[in-house]
């Protein structure tokens, strides 16, 4: 049923007085000439039949496409409306709210939990007043969220000042990872030279990393040669023959640190690692500090890292894998860094509005250049040391090559880049490459410089002499005899992995990788480094 207002002649359909919407006007707004439609409010639908005529119960036709009819019993919030069809017939149904004695009836213009209709229709164009702007409004703070500060309740339990506030909390920001720090090196530090043999695969990497601090490589040790580094560690000779290894040296040459600074001793070649454990407790409670905005969750994380089961073991051990560890979580941080920067630097270069609120910028965050990026290369550096301890470093590398430039791209995206990865491929892709991939192969290489600088007549590392002997001539001869010798290394070493298992009986370490996920009933692999047999007199440690 349509009912023309005032007696007005039926119009065309989508047309009523002359007047229809535009295309940059709001849907549910009419131009001039249309009466204004009660919306349900109390009080409104008679607002309107004062204004126009109509009455609560008058039913219209006209042309805005949509018109905002709320349900009776709805919660009023701004812009909360429901849409309905155009050009069909609407009646008001609101049942305004009953009025205490005496007291008239309530208006839309009086009522405080709305906005004006004016602000309304400037949320259609996206504007929000600055008192009730949400923090996602402003594409700074997307971009750099604020830290989480502690409670007023916290600083006057303490007795503090509410101009200490700042200087405790930026103190915390430190004190706290260093304390949990502390903790961790305690527990890692405390009796580390117990027990006094050679755990697991220490009877490889200690002295592998003997020999790598003291002649650059690593040498053939003769079988049965750990009971005497442990009775009289000085009194044991240096092989002169090269050994033949098949992971990287820079996680040998980070454990000969300590067994230059304390001898070789189960102290000295575990130092080292329990230096790294404690480091990357503090990185995680920094790192957990920038990821979650909040210094109670970074030191959190630190302490849960702190107390690990396998993070301990590992931190008192001379084991490659801890090393490993420390370079991915530091190329990781400094990636976090950049990250931070990079965003705070493409905030800065957004336009402000007079409220003071950063607003999106589609030119300038499509081709911003993000400028010189040290982080990224200390990225590089960490990760070409994490590939120079083991070759899972490389995987690494990949992946966290990828995780940058799509960090990239979504801060671009937040700044209001309509094509956020096509101005992260022009603009990113290519620097990011350059600044983690070749620095991360020239480091790994500048890690084989004890083997690569020594004698290439047969007394230097293994293979050392390989292409002076077996390469002349060939069509690779422009390049070093030393870059040619280790590239055929590495081959061999890679050979050697791919073929481990084959034709080998079947350990009782391996398994699979969910079976290693901690003490269960259907767990199958052991987790013991180190055990002493019960009633055995001798003290015979086996691993």
């Amino acid at each position: 049923m349509h009912a023309e207002p005032l007696g007005q002649p039926a119009q065309p359909p989508g047309v009523l007085g002359g007047d229809h919407v535009g295309p940059l006007q709001l849907r549910r707004e009419a131009r001039r000439g249309v009466r204004e439609i009660a919306d349900g409010g109390a009080g409104e639908d008679e607002d309107a039949g004062r204004r126009g005529g109509l009455g609560t119960a008058g039913l219209v036709s006209c042309h805005p496409p949509i018109l905002s009819v709320p349900r009776p019993d709805a919660p009023r919030h701004w812009g909360a409306h429901r849409s309905l069809p155009y050009d069909v017939p609407v009646t008001s149904t609101a049942t305004p709210p009953p009025s205490p004695a005496g007291a008239p009836p309530a208006s839309s213009a009086g009522r405080e939990d709305e906005p004006p209709t004016w602000l309304r229709r400037l949320r259609g164009f996206g504007y929000a007043p600055a008192a009730g702007a949400s923090p996602r409004a402003d594409v700074r703070t997307r971009l750099v969220p604020p830290y989480a500060k502690p409670s007023r309740q916290l600083w006057m339990t303490f007795g503090l000042p509410p101009q200490a506030w700042g200087i405790w909390q930026r103190v915390l920001a430190w004190a706290g990872p260093l304390l949990v720090a502390l903790v961790a090196g305690v527990l890692r530090f405390v009796h580390l030279g117990s027990p006094k043999a050679v755990i697991f695969d220490e009877t490889y990497y200690a002295k592998d990393a003997w020999a790598t601090i003291r002649q650059g490589y690593e040498a053939s040790w003769p079988k049965d040669i750990d009971k005497s580094i442990l009775a009289n560690p000085d009194g044991v000779a240096l092989p002169l023959d090269p050994g033949y290894v098949v992971h990287p040296p820079v996680g040998k040459w980070v454990i000969g640190l300590g067994e230059w600074m304390f001898g070789f001793t189960p102290f000295g070649w575990r130092f080292m690692t329990a230096v790294l454990g404690t480091l990357s407790v503090l990185m995680l409670c920094r790192i957990g500090r920038r990821l979650f905005r909040s210094t109670f969750l970074g030191c959190l994380a630190g302490a849960l890292l702190a107390v690990d089961g396998l993070h301990l073991v590992m931190s008192r051990t001379a084991l490659l894998d801890l090393v490993l560890m420390f370079f991915v979580l530091a190329a990781f941080g400094a990636l976090l860094i950049d990250r931070d920067k990079v965003r705070a630097r493409l905030a800065a270069a957004l336009p402000v509005d007079p409220e003071g609120r950063t607003r999106p910028d589609m030119k300038i965050a499509e081709t911003l250049r993000l400028g010189w990026r040290p982080y990224r290369i200390l990225a590089g550096v960490c990760l070409g040391l994490a590939a120079g301890t083991k070759w899972n470093g490389f995987v690494v590398l990949a992946f966290f090559g990828i995780l940058t430039v799509l960090w990239d791209a979504a801060a671009r995206r937040t700044a209001g880049a309509g094509a956020p990865y096509a101005a992260m491929l022009r603009r990113d892709a290519l620097p990011a490459f350059v600044s983690t991939v070749p620095v991360a192969i020239a480091t790994y290489v500048a890690s084989w410089s004890g083997w690569i600088f020594s004698p290439d007549n047969g007394k230097g590392g293994y293979l050392r002499d390989w292409a002076a002997k077996y390469d002349q001539g060939s069509s690779l001869s422009f390049l070093p005899e030393w870059l040619r010798s280790l590239w055929h290394y590495e081959t061999e070493v890679y050979k050697f992995h791919v073929g481990l298992t084959s034709g080998t009986p079947t350990s009782p370490t391996r398994g699979a990788g969910w079976s290693w996920a901690g003490p269960s009933p259907t767990s199958t692999s052991p987790r013991a480094r180190h055990r002493r047999l019960p009633g055995d007199g001798s003290g015979q440690v086996r691993p």
